[in-house]
């Protein structure tokens, strides 16, 4: 059995999978988390929010990339790529907010 396939099955794909709400207008996954908290990583080193979204998109294209070259089948949507930037640009406000004390 490959990796890919091995990580695709295991219960933490099923965990991060889950979706927590989703409307037309709103967007919660448990991947919403850990791009809140990259974004407060971000927010503690980078001040300049054009760089920091920069960062987060790049992260996004490689989340891309790697899910494509390790086979993965089960690709993210296009909103789900949209929200994705949104929590880690959030995160990244709390974070420049919370290590600016």
């Amino acid at each position: 059995m490959s990796l890919a396939l091995t990580l695709q099955n295991s219960w933490i794909a099923e965990y991060l999978r889950k979706t927590v709400v989703n409307t037309p207008y709103f967007h919660l996954d448990s991947w919403s988390l850990i791009h809140f908290c990259s974004g407060v990583i971000i927010g503690k080193y980078v001040s300049n929010w054009i760089i920091a979204a920069v960062l987060i998109v790049l992260y996004e294209l490689f989340e891309i990339i790697i899910t494509g070259l390790m086979g993965f089948t089960l690709a993210e949507s296009p909103t789900d790529i949209v929200y994705d930037i949104i929590w880690g640009m959030a995160g990244w406000k709390y974070g420049r907010t919370f290590f600016a004390r």
